[in-house]
This record gives C-alpha cells, structure tokens and sequence, in this order.
C-alpha cells in the first residue's frame, strides 16, 4: 500500500518548518554570541558556534529542497511501515508492524488524525494532507497493534519527578537575583569539603540540586530528561534513582583533591546515567528495551566532545567530578548484569531515601537567619579567606545585621590583605556601620580601577547628603571641583569642572548627591546604575 501526500501539503509543511527553522537558528546565534561575552576576535567559541548553525541551517534548506522536489509518501510493505524523515527524503524510516503498539484516530481543532505509537516515537498524519483523504482509514485498518507493547513501559514518574525538582529549585533561586550568590549556594547546600568533612553529608546530594545560570540549568535538565526516560524503561525507576543520586554522591569525591571551594549542579549525576546508559546499550543492544527513540552512541559520544570543548571556554568546570560519575554508572550497570546481586542493588535504596529525606529536610529549614547565623560562624572562625570574604560581603547587605554583627565582619576582614573587592565590602560595612566618610573615600579610589564599584558610591554619597545638605558656599573660590550627580535615576555622573557656575548644568538639573574638591588624577565619568544595590537600605 502506497499513500502519497498532497503537493501543497509538503510546500506548506516545508515552508513552516523553514521559518520556524530559521528563527531557531537566529535566536541560537544570538545566544551563542551574547553567551562568548567577547569580540568575535577574542573568542573562538563566537566564531565556531554561529558558523556551525548556519552550515546547519544550509544543510536543512537542502532537505527542504529535496522533499519538495520527489514528493513524500507512507508505504506498507514486507511487515514494515515506511515512514517520510527528514534528513533524507528519497529513504524512508522503516517501522516494523510487530513494533506499533498503539493506533488512533482522533478529531483535533476541525483536523481527523491518525496518531500511530511505535518503537522509537511516535508519527501523526492528517487526513487533509494526503492525495486522497479516504486512504487514512484504510491505514489504520490495515496496521495491527502488538498488545504485549502497550503495557510493557511504565511512565518514567521518577525522571519527571527529580527534573521537575531541579528546575523548580534552580529557578526559585535565579528569580531571587540575590547579590551574595556564592554565599546563597553554600547556605542552600553545595558540596564544600570542609563542610562534608564536618559532617554535612547531606550536600554529597544537595549540590545536584543547584546550578549556577540558566544555562547551566537547560543544559543537565536536558540531558537528565533524555537519559533518565531511556533508563527507567530499561532498569526500572529503582535503580534509576540509584545511579543518580549515588553516582553524585561517588563523583563529589574528587572535589577532596581538587581547589574547587564548592562544587554545584547535577553533572555528578548525569554523568553517571550516561556511564549506566552507554554500558547497558553494549550489553543489552536491543531496541524494544526502551519506548523512546534509542540514543545513539555516537550523540552520547558527541554530547561528551561538546561538553568538553565548552568546558576550554569556561573557567572552573570539574572535569573529575563528571569522570568519577561516568566511572560509577559504568561500573553499577556492569556489575548488575554480570553477578546479578540484585538484593545488594535493592539495599542501596536506603541511602537514595536518606538522600531525599535530608534534602527536603535542608531545603525546607532555609531561612535568612540561618544564612545569617552560618556567616557569623565563618567569621568567628576565621580559618579560610574565601569564607571570610563570602561572610563579610553577606553580612554587609544583610538587612538584619545589627552593629555588633558588622563589627565582627570589620574585624575579620580587617586581618586580611585587602583587595579591590574585599575593599569594596569593607566600606560597606563602615558604610552600614555609619562612617559614610571613609567608605566614600574608599569607594572613590576603587570606582576609578572599575565603574561598577560607582554604584556603591553613588548610594553612600546620596545616604550622606540626606543628614548633611550640599552647600556650595565653600567651593566658590575653589580651582578644580568634582560633582557627583545621579540622572535620571539611571545614571552616576561625575562632572569635574574649574568653576561653580557649572553646577547647575550638569545632567540637566538632576539630583546632585556630592561636591568636593577635586584631585589631580580625578576625570570625568559616566555610567549606569546597578537597581539591585541602590535598592539597599543603609
């Protein structure tokens, strides 16, 4: 049996396929270039990523071609079904009839379809776009079920389950837009060594939970989705959960031998299923274990190369950590098939409930003054300069710091050799502690080395100004004068100029927040203010 497609059926599927193609591919320049953060001419991964979209986008506009020139049909021939694919419109994707479980026809928005359930996928037909609408129902009386299929996959609850987790947490976080995130990763449960060490194991799972951007988020959701389906068909949800949760708990331990100071996201735990997943399709290679489309070796394989490559752009990626994961699930599956200790696998359930337990546990006492509370103990210990400088910079936006708490920072970070940063966080904290007058001379050296520490000037000047009113008397005689104006609300400006008759000019009228005599190597600025820190009380 052969069932041809309408002419215009193809054009105006091609047609919408290449728009919807295009902007895809548009939009994916557009990130992988706004992701490089850099000139074309500075980073390789701007060139590379745009480059390999559009020979991509040039290869689909031939498929396009190609389809629209010979034509699609669906044949029934030798027990398979023949399906039109994409990549290759003259070969079909061949389907055998024992691999269909499912047929349907159903009436959607005005449209009869034929929805056809198989090893691999799925394929949806609509009566309208063949030549002949009526061979619809011959098709569907013509095609059998296999039975045994429909029920033999049971819904992978636990991937949709854990990802659903993982992204409500990792979104919850990034819509906090909190200005102390290092700190917040720590508090919410990232692996830290001396933390495990003092008996904080909950975060040998915790840190799967957390991830560092959006980016970051998509890309182990993806995978964990895509793995964690094929997984659960194939072993069963038990030892899904197994893999993952252990196998981040066995890859967190090479963060004891690295200088990582906490390590997030649920790469651990992917890796692990993809080393579960890759030895299991070598021992057991037969297609009808999974209901899905099979992965292939060679995208698990791909997938690996690209992380890697990515990985040469961005600093501090744990590369051990996704080995030591890709080295537990590898060995769990094998030694599962090989000895079959199925009773010892079913007993490493236990720590996978402990881990959800005392995750939810962690995640539901998260409080600010827990946060709070931590922060002063790293302080009072004073044993690591990163957790100094995390604590500090916590407690100095920290709206329930009382004086006693900032003095305890002041001290603390007043032990250090300071830098431009820690600088920074030190004048917030004199700021907080009310000498307004030494943060801003602090401030004003630093806003000069980088424009973003302008914000915390312009907020300790205004702050200033509100107790002590400007007066232009003093500077009438003065040779070189620096005013400090905020625009439109937006804006910092600073404005030097040889004579107070200029006052009024700069940023046509805006609130002028500071005045001073001005130094030799003070100049002229202009840039914009960060919402979240003028936001702050002092």
């Amino acid at each position: 049996m052969i069932i041809h497609f309408s002419q215009s059926a193809i054009t105006s599927e091609t047609k919408a396929r290449t728009t919807s193609t295009i902007c895809v591919l548009s939009l994916a320049i557009g990130v992988a270039i706004l992701v490089s953060n850099s000139p074309l001419s500075s980073n390789p991964l701007s060139i590379v990523l745009p480059t390999s979209m559009i020979f991509i986008a040039v290869y689909y506009l031939r498929l396009v071609y190609l389809k629209r020139k010979h034509g699609a049909c669906i044949r029934v021939r030798n027990n398979n079904l023949e399906l039109p694919t994409l990549t290759n419109p003259k070969v079909n994707k061949i389907v055998p009839l024992e691999h269909i479980f499912s047929k349907k026809v159903v009436n959607f928005a005005r449209h009869t379809l034929l929805r056809i359930d198989y090893i691999g996928g799925t394929f949806i037909l609509k009566e309208k776009d063949l030549s002949k609408p009526e061979q619809l129902r011959e098709l569907y009386n013509l095609l059998e079920t296999n039975l045994k299929l429909e029920t033999k996959y049971a819904r992978p609850y636990a991937t949709l389950i854990v990802g659903f987790a993982i992204a409500l947490i990792g979104i919850s976080i990034f819509q906090a837009d909190s200005l102390t995130t290092h700190f917040d990763s720590i508090s919410y449960g990232a692996w830290q060594k001396d933390l495990v060490l003092d008996g904080e194991i909950f975060r040998s799972f915790t840190y799967l939970f957390l991830h560092l951007n959006y980016l970051h988020l998509q890309t182990n959701i993806l995978i964990f989705i895509l793995l964690g389906f094929a997984l659960e068909h194939r072993l069963g949800w038990l030892h899904f959960l197994i893999i993952f949760f252990l196998g981040g708990m066995f890859a967190s331990i090479p963060g004891f031998k690295t200088d990582f100071f906490y390590i997030i996201g649920a790469s651990g735990g992917v890796y692990a299923l993809a080393g579960a997943y890759i030895v299991d399709r070598y021992l057991r290679p037969s297609p009808l274990l999974e209901r899905f489309k099979q992965i292939t070796l060679y995208a698990i394989l791909g997938g690996l190369f690209a992380d890697i490559v990515f990985s040469l752009f961005i600093i501090n990626v744990a590369y051990t950590v996704h080995l030591a994961g890709l080295i537990f699930g590898a060995i769990y599956v094998f030694v599962y098939h090989k000895f079959r200790l199925t009773n010892l696998m079913r007993a490493l359930a236990l720590p996978v409930v402990a881990a959800a337990l005392l995750t939810g546990i962690h995640f539901a006492q998260l409080s600010n003054a827990s946060k709070l509370d931590r922060a002063l103990m790293w302080l009072k210990e004073n044993d690591s300069e990163q957790k100094v400088l995390m604590a500090a910079w916590f407690v100095s936006l920290n709206t329930d710091s009382s004086e006693e708490h900032l003095k305890t920072a002041l001290t603390a970070l007043g032990q250090l050799e300071l830098s431009a940063g820690s600088k920074d966080t030190y004048a917030t904290l004199l700021a907080r502690s009310g000498n307004l007058v030494e943060a801003i001379e602090i401030e004003n050296e630093l806003v000069y080395f980088q424009p973003a520490y302008g914000t915390q000037l312009a907020r300790f000047e205004q702050r200033l100004t509100e107790d002590e009113p400007i007066d232009l008397k003093p500077f009438a005689s003065s040779k070189i004068i620096a005013i400090d104006a905020i625009c439109n609300k937006r804006y910092f400006a600073r404005h030097v100029t040889h004579t107070v008759i200029d006052i009024p000019s700069i940023c046509e009228g805006q609130e002028i927040i500071f005045i001073r005599n001005a130094r030799d190597t003070d100049k002229s600025l202009r840039y914009e203010l960060d919402p979240k820190l003028m936001a702050l009380p002092l």
